[in-house]
């Protein structure tokens, strides 16, 4: 059923390294999809300077061609798309563009392809907005929806007090929602991560369509080195990311002066501008790490993860892949949202200040290593790569 099967698989960015959740969610299902037989050819459309090699690709991957895009990310290019089209979203404005439409056109015309799956809600603006691209009659078109993505505007209108910010990401978010509004009636299937997500979507658009398409994990046992009766914590996660940066931004502040810090250690790791972090690096008890290629070092020196998330939509991968490393995770009611654990059987529930300080404080090795059992046991169950892949690509054949 899937093997031979030909595949056209649109990315905003380049999936290695996987510097951040969507690029995890991504190289996860890709990769998995590769390994059931299908034939993956990959069109990366990426302001990123830096991306890795095709040979590293391939081999990674299992791809069989790249296909490279780099968008334009100056301020003045998207002022000038703006002012072009006005009523398209600023996030997606350089998706747009002719040159990313002339190339779309090309990767669809030189292979016949089977599925076109759109990583994210900004490979869609191609499709929606160029009549020049004909899609073959018999090509399934697939949306890999990782948030809904008007309402992480909305929440951001809703937490900011300049009126001016609240009335643009207002305003944006409107925008967003008519593209899903759209996209929902354009795709053949849409695949969303997180069972919020999928309630949500199934509110505007036909239910067959949808396929709860979950991220897959790859589980791997790491020990713990030995800790001299250190309590170590890790923050994981990308550092320019709104709702990263304000929760962690807010631990430091609210959290961290607190608890003891002869006892307790805190490593932060993630890519993304870190400038704002560096005034915090200097604290008693945090190491900041920046960007690290291969984190299993890190999550062998610490006792669990930290996830101080407040808004935000989708499935937090950064709750999620610690219990694939043997690690708990402290988090909030929203951080857990999407993951189906259980607060105070699977992870421990930290809301407010006095919350997170005790969960800090009083952490217990036994506790967490009975929550990391219970946990995995659950995420087995539904989260194996190769399960999820098998029931994403029956969405569509």
């Amino acid at each position: 059923m899937i093997k031979n099967t030909k595949i056209l698989w649109l990315v905003p960015k380049c999936t290695i390294p996987a510097t951040d959740g969507a690029k995890v969610a991504t190289e996860s299902l890709l990769a998995s999809v590769v390994s059931l037989g299908a034939t993956v050819d990959l069109a990366c459309m990426t302001n990123e300077g830096n991306i890795a090699p095709e040979d590293v690709l391939k081999s990674k991957l299992g791809i069989e061609k790249l296909y490279l895009f780099q968008r334009g990310k100056t301020r003045v290019g998207m002022i000038y798309r703006f002012f072009k089209e006005p009523f398209m979203p600023l996030t997606m404005n350089s998706f747009s563009d002719k040159k990313a439409k002339n190339f779309i056109k090309e990767c669809i015309v030189n292979k016949k392809y089977d599925v076109i799956v759109m990583d994210g809600l900004h490979l869609c603006a191609p499709f929606l907005f160029n009549k020049e691209i004909v899609i073959p009659k018999n090509t399934k078109i697939v949306y890999r929806a990782h948030n809904v993505e008007h309402q992480l505007w909305s929440e951001g209108a809703k937490k900011t007090k300049n009126p001016i910010k609240k009335l643009v990401l207002h305003w944006q978010g409107q925008l967003v929602r008519q593209i899903e509004m759209k996209v929902a009636k354009f795709c053949d299937v849409i695949a969303p991560i997180s069972n919020e997500d999928t309630l949500i979507i199934s509110e505007f658009t036909n239910k067959k369509k949808i396929i709860h398409t979950p991220l897959g994990l790859k589980f791997k046992k790491i020990k713990r080195y030995e800790s001299k009766g250190l309590k170590e914590f890790l923050f994981i996660g990308k550092l320019d990311w709104q709702p990263n940066r304000q929760g962690l931004e807010w631990f430091l502040k609210s959290v961290w002066p607190k608890v003891d810090h002869e006892k307790c250690i805190l490593h932060i790791c993630g890519s993304g501008d870190s400038k704002w972090i560096q005034k915090y690096v200097s604290m008693s008890g945090i190491e900041f790490h920046g960007f690290v290629q291969d984190v299993d070092f890190l999550y062998a020196k610490v006792d669990a993860c930290i996830a101080p998330i407040f808004f935000g939509s989708g499935t937090r991968i950064k709750v999620l892949e610690p219990y694939t490393k043997n690690r708990v995770v402290i988090t909030t009611e929203m951080g857990a949202q999407g993951s189906d654990l259980v607060a105070g059987e699977d992870f421990i529930q930290a809301n407010k200040q006095e919350e997170w300080i005790d969960a800090i404080e009083n952490f217990s090795k036994h506790q967490a290593e009975s929550m990391v059992n219970s946990a995995c046991n659950k995420l087995f169950e539904r989260l194996d790569q190769r399960r999820v892949a098998y029931d994403f690509c029956r969405s569509f054949l």
